[in-house]
């Protein structure tokens, strides 16, 4: 080898040795410049595990000695059906097999033994409900430690002062995810709050409203995709209607439509308040001093209540199921829909689990918005058939309480919320993977119609409109609007009174 070969190859060494020197000074400079947590495929994996690991309260370690801690329950057995899945959701007595029924049993073990306390509940007939809480709440006497009440009850209870202002619970935080951020923001009234609901329970989910569609009448009628149209914010009255007609037929051939007939649309008249707010109308809301305001009136609203009208008055495509059924109305439409008998049915989402033995698929949807301009789907919550937290005047331990509750929430959260939600709705109901995603969009859009559930001036009655077939609606609300707001400065005068 030459001298100037070798001087080359000596040069070339030197060169790379300088210049991997220098990389690492500046790999060292700059690892010197990034936070501690920097991520490196070591720490990633823990971080996504943190990241994923469930959020808990942060509550003190107690023990309540044995505390019975008992709910005051409202109970509807009276109005006949299968209504037992109203009570499933805060108390179980045992293991049983079924999903949400042993979920909640372990979540209340699993409370009991952290906080020793012992949880029950009281049932009470809802005919007798408010009348005997009204005892046990004039008599002074600390009976219940938490009421789930009618949200229609909201109003009479509020205003005859028996509830406490839940934000007095110190150790709830409603900032958390186990509490639902849309009852709060549409149930508060002056900064208080009176009615809340949370993954503890079940039956204010199963009281969201909506449609179920029958698939085999949609393709035998060759009709347009609806879950496509409310993906695109397409899904409106108009369309709705369209549809309905299109798929309405007179089977037995007599020239009239009977119950041996296909029809587009079964419907009572719950469906017609809940149709209201699907189309962004609502009785009352609040301003921004969270002080009640009526918007019922106005050229909007009674555009999509004509709209409404026009739906649920057709005798030819729609059925009042509750008028045209009888007594076991509740029982006789399900079989209807599941004979291939309706395109459309209204549902509270109780009613989806009937459905389950449905040999033909259906699929489940909002309920339509007035137009492609209306920015979002509404899904009402059913104020007659549901429920709310609330916290008896008599309750002179609130802390004891807000640390009970908020355990439960932050359990149920991980525990019966995804038993009804995933594993029951999404898991045994629906039938497609377009129906989960509308279940998750009509979660994540329930609201709460503030006049309705406080009844102001009996306007909650206009729902009897769509059984009457009467249309004027506006004449309606001005023989009402004085009561409205007489109402209306009853009920915040009783809430400023509150201490």
């Amino acid at each position: 080898m030459t001298i100037n070969k070798k001087l080359i190859i000596i040069f070339l060494m030197c060169a790379f040795i300088l210049s991997a020197l220098i990389s690492c000074n500046n790999a060292s400079e700059n690892n010197s410049a990034q936070p501690d947590n920097q991520e490196t495929p070591e720490n990633e994996s823990s971080q996504e595990k943190e990241k994923n690991e469930p959020i808990r309260p942060d509550l003190p370690d107690m023990d309540f000695g044995g505390h019975e801690f008992k709910y005051f329950v409202w109970d509807v057995t009276e109005w006949g059906g299968n209504d037992s899945q109203l009570h499933r959701d805060l108390y179980s007595e045992r293991e049983t097999g079924e999903t949400v029924n042993d979920m909640v049993y372990r979540r209340n073990i699993k409370i009991e033994d952290t906080y020793n306390i012992k949880i029950s509940q009281q049932l009470v007939l809802i005919s007798n409900y408010e009348k005997q809480f009204a005892k046990s709440v004039n008599a002074g006497d600390f009976d219940y430690d938490a009421l789930y009440y009618q949200i229609a009850s909201m109003g009479s209870l509020v205003t005859k002062g028996y509830l406490r202002n839940l934000y007095d619970l110190h150790y709830a935080d409603f900032t958390k995810p186990w509490w639902d951020k849309n009852a709060i923001n549409d149930l508060s009234l002056d900064h208080k709050l009176f009615g809340i609901n949370s993954a503890i329970t079940t039956v204010d989910k199963m009281g969201a409203q909506a449609l179920v569609f029958n698939k085999d009448i949609l393709r035998d009628c060759s009709l347009a995709d609806p879950y496509q149209m409310v993906f695109d914010g397409k899904w409106t009255l108009d369309k709705f209607n369209d549809m309905l007609k299109e798929a309405s037929r007179d089977l037995t051939g007599d020239g009239k439509m009977g119950l041996d007939d296909l029809w587009g649309f079964f419907y009572m008249r719950d469906t017609m308040s809940n149709f209201a707010n699907g189309a962004g109308c609502f009785i009352a809301q609040k301003d921004n001093n969270d002080y009640i305001t009526m918007t019922f009136a106005g050229e909007r609203q009674y555009a999509a209540l004509e709209k409404i009208f026009d739906i649920f008055f057709n005798e030819d495509c729609s059925l009042n199921f509750l008028q045209k059924l009888g007594n076991d109305w509740q029982n006789a439409v399900v079989r209807m829909f599941q004979g291939n008998q309706g395109l459309f049915m209204w549902i509270r989402m109780r009613e989806c689990e009937a459905l389950r033995a449905m040999e033909t698929p259906f699929g489940i949807l909002p309920v339509p918005k007035y137009d492609e301009n209306q920015s979002r789907y509404y899904s009402s919550i059913n104020p007659y058939t549901s429920t709310v937290l609330g916290i008896p005047v008599t309750n002179t331990d609130m802390d004891r309480t807000g640390i009970i509750l908020e355990a439960l929430a932050g359990e149920s959260l991980y525990t019966v919320q995804p038993a009804y939600y995933d594993i029951t709705l999404k898991g045994k109901v629906t039938r497609d993977d377009e129906s989960e995603k509308i279940l998750d969009l009509i979660y994540a859009n329930v609201c709460y119609d503030i006049g309705e559930i406080l009844r102001l001036g009996g306007m909650d009655e206009y729902v009897y409109l769509a059984d009457n077939k009467n249309r004027d609606v506006a004449s309606y609300f001005e023989k009402r609007e004085e009561k409205c707001q007489r109402d209306i400065e009853k009920i915040m005068t009783a809430i400023k009174e509150l201490n």
